[in-house]
């Protein structure tokens, strides 16, 4: 059976195959798209979660956005809302007493006091410089520190997240 455009005994060109290909993909996902669906996991049906900027920047400085919320708040809702996992990667783990990070690695521990999984990554060489912060959080129980060296994979010792 030949199509009717097609010229008897002469191959189509390639334009023509391609526009030919196009229009059948087209048709396909047309008709794919109106035909009735099954039931929907309630999953696919829910909308997407919000995304929000946050920023951190020195302490010392004035740099910052004030209609942007600041990092902390919003790591301890993170967090302190974990229900089953929450996984952390970090360049290194550095604090003492009174610094920004204190709320966050005793949000950490609470996390994992209430049965939530932990797991935190952190890179090889600054885990040598800062090794306390991460061992206390990897001797709590529900907690698996992980120290990867990511000069290996990357070929640079810092990574940003």
């Amino acid at each position: 059976m030949r199509l009717p455009s097609a010229t008897p005994g002469r191959k189509p060109s390639r334009a023509g195959l391609l526009s030919r290909f196009v229009a059948t993909v087209f048709l396909l996902t047309f008709s794919i798209s109106c035909a009735p669906h099954p039931a929907v996991h309630e999953s696919f049906t829910r909308p997407a979660p919000s995304i929000e900027i946050v920023e951190t920047h020195p302490v010392e400085t004035e740099l910052g956005h004030p209609e942007t919320r600041d990092t902390l708040p919003v790591w301890l809702e993170f967090i302190d809302g974990a229900t089953s996992t929450l996984d952390l990667e970090h360049f290194y783990v550095s604090t003492w007493p009174g610094s920004r990070l204190e709320p966050v690695l005793d949000a950490v521990g609470r996390a994992a006091a209430r049965g939530v999984r932990v797991r935190l990554l952190i890179d090889a060489a600054m885990y040598g410089t800062y090794p306390e912060p991460a061992d206390s959080l990897g001797a709590l129980e529900g907690i698996e520190l992980r120290v990867i060296d990511y000069r290996k994979i990357t070929g640079v010792s810092s990574t940003r997240s």
